[in-house]
């Protein structure tokens, strides 16, 4: 099989699924609007967890490094959390 079978035959399954389940495709949506939205949430929490983390080591302030370990903390919490909501639908 080629590509653009391959891309038939999935369209042709999602059609088909739809029409057996009208609610399939908001569902759908729903699902992929909070997969976005963690995935934003997670680069900022990453991204502020390595930057409080690197920039509380480098001037001797643990408080701030700790902070940066609490947000890589919660970017992994929150991954956890969109799992359940995935395995919950």
């Amino acid at each position: 099989m080629d590509d653009d079978q391959v891309s038939r035959s999935i369209a042709a399954l999602e059609e088909g699924l739809l029409l057996d389940d009208p609610g399939l495709d908001r569902r759908l949506d729903r699902l992929a609007r909070a997969d976005s939205v963690l995935v934003r949430v997670a680069f900022g929490l990453l991204a502020t967890g390595a930057v409080l983390f690197v920039s509380g080591l480098a001037r001797g302030s643990y408080p701030i490094a700790i902070a940066g370990v609490v947000s890589f903390v919660l970017a992994v919490g929150s991954d956890a959390a969109f799992k359940r909501l995935l395995r919950r639908h």
